[in-house]
């Protein structure tokens, strides 16, 4: 446990203990200062205005990850009330999202008013609001958000409310951060897996405008020891509903071989319905598989080139897509589940390298024209991982000239085995006329977020020094 005394929970004389209690305070001014005090403790900064960046601290995970293990220990320890904090904080939710919506009605009223008289009437209202609802609050301060955030590591208290967290996953204004919070307590929470296919279950009422499912990452958590939930899920599979059966799937595939021990059934279900195959299906099926050699056979074939297949979405009769491509980008992402199997599913994401064209932006935003390929490179050991980097070098560059920094990066990452990429990483050095020398021979000044190239140079040398 963490004690309270630490100096990074306490600000202005009070510890983390005081400040919570005052973040479901009746008192806004006292909410306020409470929701800046704790927000200035989970920035690792004295107060959280403008200047927290200045103040961060060395291990920005490891301070965040003690912030969450403090409030988890506090809000569950002996002297805390923490069975009447969720319900506060509970309904201190509810009445914010009130106030929330009353804003927006406020900008929907200025935004259609045509009158001068009533625009103004209601320009006016919507500042005084505005300026309400932020007095206080300073510039790094999560507001009304920091309750949610605390909740969201509330930990074992949650436990001791479970009324509280059932009716909390029920409502719109709250099931994000409940479900969230109960998603990091693992499987000692499978008791609201029921809420939480509750949730999924309700997609049924809204097919046509795609609900979604929201968590499956929180239901693979608590519920992947649990027989009766991945039961449920398989059986959801099986729905006619798409956004049910997606969400299934996206969670089975979250579980990953823990829901096919908990199922003797289910890859076989799995590979029924993947044939041929379906790329909402796909990655379910090789997280589920992960240890088949049938599975991988059957993802293999997927991730292979093949002829386009058009087909039209029944609500878009006249839109046009190519199944065989998201099917074959789905493959190759899940072949990231594969990495016991090298010799098998390297060579085909290194012909892929040179044949398969991203259509997703969000795998290219960032993240280089391969970087779907790329990361599933990125899950097999270096020594497998070889085999791929004369195939990376010659993508060094893009079609436009553009470095591809995930391609180096992940040179970097795969270390002495890519060392036939060292002659192109100092050519490309020299191109870009970077003529810095290394701080530190040990390679302990170099930032590979920062500086990219250097690191992948200095990584790949047996020796750390970069000529």
């Amino acid at each position: 446990m963490i004690e309270q005394t630490d100096p990074r929970w306490v600000r202005d004389g009070r510890s983390m203990r005081e400040w919570l209690l005052l973040l479901v305070s009746s008192d806004r001014a006292a909410r306020r200062q409470a929701e800046n005090a704790i927000s200035a403790m989970f920035w690792g900064a004295p107060v959280a205005d403008a200047t927290v960046y200045q103040h961060s601290p060395k291990d920005v995970l490891g301070h965040r990850r003690d912030f969450a293990r403090a409030i988890a220990d506090t809000l569950a320890s002996a002297g805390f009330d923490g069975e009447p904090f969720v319900r506060a904080a509970l309904v201190q939710m509810r009445r914010a999202r009130v106030e929330s919506r009353r804003a927006t009605k406020l900008e929907d009223a200025f935004f259609d008013s045509d009158a001068d008289d009533d625009q103004d009437r209601a320009f006016e209202q919507l500042k005084a609001r505005k300026a309400e609802h932020h007095a206080g609050k300073l510039a790094n301060s999560f507001g009304d958000r920091t309750l949610h955030q605390v909740i969201e590591h509330a930990g074992a208290v949650l436990m001791r409310v479970p009324d509280v967290v059932r009716k909390a996953i029920r409502h719109e204004a709250t099931a994000d951060t409940f479900a969230k919070a109960v998603e990091s307590l693992g499987p000692s929470a499978v008791v609201f897996a029921p809420d939480l296919i509750a949730q999924l279950d309700s997609s049924l009422a809204d097919e046509r405008a795609r609900k979604w499912f929201r968590y499956p990452s929180a239901l693979a958590a608590v519920g992947r020891e649990n027989a009766a939930t991945v039961a449920a899920l398989e059986h959801r599979l099986l729905s006619p509903n798409g956004a049910i059966r997606g969400g299934a799937a996206q969670t089975l595939e979250r579980m990953g071989d823990a829901a096919a021990r908990r199922s003797p059934t289910l890859v076989e279900t799995l590979k029924r319905l993947s044939a041929p195959p379906r790329y909402e299906l796909l990655a379910s099926l090789a997280s589920v598989g992960r240890n088949r050699r049938d599975v991988l056979e059957i993802v293999l074939e997927a991730a292979r080139p093949a002829p386009p297949r058009m087909i039209s979405p029944p609500q878009f009769p006249r839109y046009q897509n190519d199944e065989t491509m998201h099917v074959r980008g789905t493959a190759l992402e899940a072949l990231a589940y594969f990495p016991s199997f090298p010799e098998r599913a390297v060579p085909v994401l290194v012909d892929a390298l040179a044949t398969f064209e991203e259509y997703d932006p969000d795998w290219g935003y960032e993240r280089g024209n391969h970087g779907r390929v790329v990361h599933s490179l990125s899950r097999f050991a270096p020594d497998a991982a070889a085999a791929a980097v004369p195939a990376l070098v010659e993508r060094l560059r893009g079609p436009d000239g553009e470095t591809d920094w995930r391609i180096v990066k992940y040179l970097g990452e795969i270390g002495p085995p890519a060392r036939g990429a060292l002659d192109a990483l100092i050519a490309l050095r020299a191109g870009l006329n970077d003529v810095r020398d290394v701080p530190d021979p040990t390679g302990e000044g170099i930032d590979p977020v920062m500086d990219p190239l250097r690191w992948a140079i200095w990584r790949v040398q047996e020796v750390g020094a970069i000529t």
